[in-house]
């Protein structure tokens, strides 16, 4: 899934940077969201005091994995 959806981010011109990162960079970042083969992509919503929305690049990525018969979008 972690490949799927690397690919899918090239495949629609959004960057991507793949590293490590620490509790206290998350309040820079304008979504999250956490993907696995049991569920697909599932955006987080918050952790601990911060909050996000289900932002653009999510959906994106969750409805192109639909439109690929990998995941239903829910």
């Amino acid at each position: 899934m972690r490949r799927h959806v690397i690919a899918t981010l090239s495949e629609k011109g959004i960057d991507t940077d793949i590293g490590t990162i620490n509790l206290s960079e998350l309040k820079n970042f304008d979504e999250v969201f956490v993907a696995n083969s049991q569920f697909g992509v599932m955006p987080v919503k918050s952790c601990m005091e911060l909050h996000w929305t289900v932002g653009d690049v999510t959906q994106r990525v969750m409805a192109h994995l639909a439109d690929n018969g990998v995941l239903e979008c829910r």
